[in-house]
């Protein structure tokens, strides 16, 4: 009988040991689990601060945009917020040639072939050269020039259109170099996709590439402990007013509110 109680108690302490070591397995299972969806969350909680800082970039380029008498042309600005995110900015206000991925069916894209600064300097084009893929998709090419002139003589201003459904090559459309233009291309029927337009100072999309202004290309970045986030954009330097009205206001003064 005593042997009997002593092999009970021997049992016991197996069984003991083993619920330890299950019950051990378990808490550690768990705080691992617990510990991960910590990290993962901080790295969540970083991820948003940088994304905002990267936004920040962003914003702090489109102000750039807006002031009068600066150029843009391939400049950074970095700083530290308060809160430690870290932001970069990068932005240039020529493009070497347009990509898109997409227009939007009824959308429209603009570009501003002339100095908004000084209304003297001539464009410079001999042709356009554009491409873009879609089944069924038309474009509505829309051919804006005036004679460049410190008075600009409104008398000389001119408009064209130039319909032409998709077919997967090269549509040339040939200019005056010695003109200012405002071309808007405008996606019919269906939307438009990969689209490149190339400007030259050649006609026939021939001589030497000529780089699309007033096109801004800026690009933030945001950095927030072990998290680094960024976002680029492409838009015409007008675009903020553009996308609230559908046309355009000239001026023989500037429009533009000085910023202090």
């Amino acid at each position: 009988m005593k042997n009997f109680i002593r092999d009970k108690k021997g049992n016991t302490l197996v069984l003991a040991v083993i619920l330890m070591t299950v019950m051990l397995a378990v808490v550690i299972g768990l705080s691992r689990a617990f510990v991960t969806e910590l990290r993962l969350s901080k790295n969540l909680d970083d991820a948003v601060f940088s994304y905002y800082g990267a936004e920040s970039g962003i914003e702090y380029g489109m102000y750039d945009a807006r002031k009068t008498d600066l150029s843009l042309s391939g400049s950074t600005t970095s700083g530290t917020f308060a809160n430690n995110v870290q932001w970069t900015r990068t932005t240039d206000d020529e493009i070497a040639s347009l990509s898109l991925s997409q227009i939007s069916q009824d959308k429209s894209v603009q570009l501003d072939f002339y100095n908004q600064d000084d209304p003297t300097v001539a464009s410079g084009l001999g042709s356009l050269v554009f491409n873009w893929d879609g089944a069924g998709s038309w474009a509505l090419i829309k051919v804006t020039s005036w004679t460049p002139a410190a008075t600009i003589d409104w008398s000389t201003k001119s408009d064209v259109e130039y319909l032409r459904a998709v077919s997967g090559v090269d549509y040339s459309i040939n200019l005056t170099s010695t003109k200012a233009y405002s071309i808007k291309i405008k996606a019919l029927y269906s939307n438009m996709t990969d689209v490149t337009v190339v400007a030259y100072d050649g006609a026939d999309g021939t001589g030497t590439q000529v780089p699309i202004p007033n096109f801004l290309d800026i690009t933030g970045v945001g950095q927030y402990g072990n998290s680094k986030q960024a976002i680029n954009v492409s838009m015409t330097r007008g675009l903020p007013l553009s996308s609230l009205y559908n046309y355009v206001i000239f001026t023989e003064e500037s429009l533009v509110k000085e910023l202090e």
